[in-house]
């Protein structure tokens, strides 16, 4: 028999990995979708505006391996945790960029908040097939990433509906700009919430982090499948 202590626990924290999935699945496609009226807010060439989704995808292939160290360092719960903080961080850094306006500034939030994101893509996973009964792993793995689907579908809806909708360019350049900041701010708001839920809840121990105390050959071979992993999520 279950204790209902352990199973409201196990239900929280899915609950939770569920939100990080969703937020890190909306960020991404957030990003891309982006890049159209950044494009116009800056004044940029199409070669220039493409620099943004750059900006977010370069993280993965230089910060994965860095992330599997981490993970080596302290922990999947700190991981998860740095990852959510960074991305409320890239979120905030977007205000003073969109109210300069600084597309360099802009690149940089962009970069900060996708290695948040590739944080939470290597430590993330491996705690949503943790929580809970093994039996149903795959169930839960098939909630968060349908969650994560779910998000990619938003974010597109919520620039061309509720950010964008109505606007003339290049009349309403102005208008433009002072709309971007308001949705990271949002989402660096929740982004840290859910951090300090994270923090204050019990997750489990993982295998991987009880048999990982010190740098091993099979260390090695697990930062390759790190930087495959998010490297082929990075091209989707």
């Amino acid at each position: 028999m279950t204790h209902p202590n352990k199973s409201n626990q196990a239900f929280l924290g899915i609950s939770v990995f569920g939100a990080i999935f969703f937020i890190f699945g909306f960020a991404t496609t957030f990003i891309v979708t982006l890049s159209a009226p950044v494009k116009e807010i800056f004044s940029l060439s199409e070669f220039e505006a493409q620099l943004l989704s750059s900006a977010f995808f370069i993280a993965y292939p230089l910060m994965s391996i860095p992330t599997g160290r981490l993970i080596d360092r302290i922990g999947y719960k700190w991981t998860v945790i740095a990852g959510l903080i960074l991305m409320s961080l890239g979120s905030f850094i977007y205000v003073p960029a969109a109210n300069l306006p600084s597309f360099p500034v802009f690149l940089i939030a962009t970069f900060v908040l996708a290695t948040g994101v590739v944080f939470l893509q290597v430590a993330a996973n491996p705690y949503v097939t943790a929580i809970g009964s093994p039996a149903t792993a795959s169930s839960r793995l098939n909630f968060t990433q349908a969650l994560n689907s779910i998000a990619t579908m938003i974010a597109p809806w919520l620039i061309s509906v509720a950010i964008f909708r109505g606007l003339q360019f290049p009349a309403d350049i102005e208008v433009a700009a002072g709309r971007v900041p308001m949705p990271f701010i949002i989402m660096g708001i929740i982004v840290l919430v859910v951090a300090i839920i994270i923090f204050t809840i019990k997750l489990p121990a993982l295998e991987s982090e009880k048999k990982e105390k010190s740098w091993h050959p099979s260390c090695g071979i697990r930062l390759c499948r790190v930087f495959s992993y998010v490297g082929a999520e990075g091209q989707c």
